[in-house]
């Protein structure tokens, strides 16, 4: 909407000249009138410097398009936003969540397939009806990825893929964007839900990082939830291990980096849960979880928990979580190096997570959710499939694995 603004009307701010019957001698003898003619004089200076310099405002938002000053006026046109009808009473705010990259979806019976979209949805509608009440960032991601924790069907917390000695180890870490305060875990077995111990190392200590058991020893202190080792473990993880170590018999010299059969190992390659969000206030926050990949070496950390490579937040550039073989995570340092190329070589999201997921990794190597300060959503995978979900004020509410039950998604490959 524009409206036009009424002309300001600015008199002359200094004759060319006196008029003859104001002579020396006159106004010497009239005070007065020498009073109110300088007084004068100065308004109209005073209303022409200030014309200039004050700017025209509206109401609602509103921004100066334009200004025209000429030599006896100023004329501003006022734009005015006109809100969305469908949500002109809703903050904005965005959120998006992984469950890992790769994996055959061939492999998978309709019934797989289900319950793993019926495990993002309920994660993301946790995510949204915590925006929709104007929670931080930093708490919604937190709470998002305890969701997927939970859930056996994910590769994080309870449902765990088990190492090289068929035990599990789990992989946390969480970023504020607001200030760059983070908590990351590494090889903890204790803990029902490692976000929240990473969380705890973030708010309870003047650290980063805690590995081990000393990390779920400190978990403990904290009256945090632990379970045995039977919790985390479920029988379609046992089976998988138990295929792995079969073949790993017959492989002399074998190794647990990069010989699996990931077409028989469905649950291998499919793992790691994240989140990334955007609040009401536009602060931005990330988190990450994982339980690593099948058959690892025992003590193995991989990009997870390590800020700047599995997780990283910042509210001048984007909060992006990963997923994929997390030793080339590392060696790129792909969530930072992201970040990076926002700040520092001005590309856009899209763009600055495709050269990551495109130009960086080799394929068939993982993906990323990120979003950005704008609230712009990009999920981006050179894998087959990545399970994800993506959400915001304005009514966008879908989850997939290779597609999206709704609008195509630009980002998949």
């Amino acid at each position: 909407m524009h409206r036009k603004l009424q002309p300001i009307a600015i008199p002359n701010a200094i004759p060319n000249e006196i008029p003859a019957r104001h002579s020396s001698s006159r106004l010497a003898q009239s005070p007065v009138r020498l009073t109110s003619l300088l007084a004068g004089m100065l308004a109209g200076l005073l209303i022409s410097l200030l014309s200039l310099a004050v700017p025209c405002y509206g109401q609602n938002s509103t921004e100066v398009q334009s200004t025209n000053v000429q030599s006896t006026e100023l004329t501003c046109t006022v734009t005015e936003s006109q809100p969305n009808p469908t949500t002109s009473n809703q903050p904005r705010w965005t959120i998006a969540i992984h469950g890992g990259a790769g994996g055959d979806l061939d492999r998978w019976t309709p019934a797989q397939r289900q319950i793993r979209l019926e495990g993002l949805a309920k994660a993301l509608r946790t995510g949204t009806q915590l925006l929709e009440k104007s929670a931080k960032a930093i708490d919604v991601v937190e709470a998002v990825v305890r969701v997927l924790e939970d859930d056996p069907n994910f590769n994080a917390g309870r449902g765990a893929v088990l190492n090289e000695i068929g035990e599990h180890s789990l992989d946390a870490s969480l970023m504020d964007g607001s200030d760059l305060s983070c908590g990351a875990v590494a090889n903890v077995r204790k803990s029902r839900n490692p976000i929240s111990l990473a969380r705890a190392v973030r708010d309870k200590t003047p650290h980063v990082f805690l590995v081990g058991e000393e990390a779920d020893a400190f978990g403990i202190q904290c009256q945090l939830p632990t379970e045995e080792s039977q919790y985390f473990k479920t029988q379609e993880q046992i089976e998988s291990w138990n295929e792995w170590k079969k073949r790993q018999a017959n492989k002399p010299q074998a190794t647990s980096r990069f010989d699996h059969d990931r077409g028989q190992d469905r649950l291998f390659y499919l793992g790691t849960v994240g989140c990334v969000a955007m609040d009401t206030q536009g602060n931005l926050a990330a988190a990450t979880s994982t339980g690593g990949l099948l058959g690892k070496k025992y003590g193995r950390i991989g990009d997870t928990p390590i800020i700047g490579a599995g997780t990283y937040a910042n509210n001048s550039t984007l909060a992006v979580s990963c997923t994929g073989v997390g030793e080339l995570f590392i060696r790129n340092h792909i969530a930072s190096a992201i970040s990076s190329r926002m700040e520092f070589l001005k590309e856009s999201l899209r763009d600055a997570a495709r050269h990551a997921i495109e130009k960086t990794l080799p394929k068939d190597s993982g993906g990323v959710i990120c979003v950005d300060a704008q609230g712009n959503i990009e999920t981006i995978y050179n894998t087959p499939i990545m399970a994800r979900g993506q959400a915001n004020s304005e009514g966008l509410f879908r989850v997939g694995l290779a597609d999206f039950a709704g609008p195509d998604d630009s980002s998949q490959r």
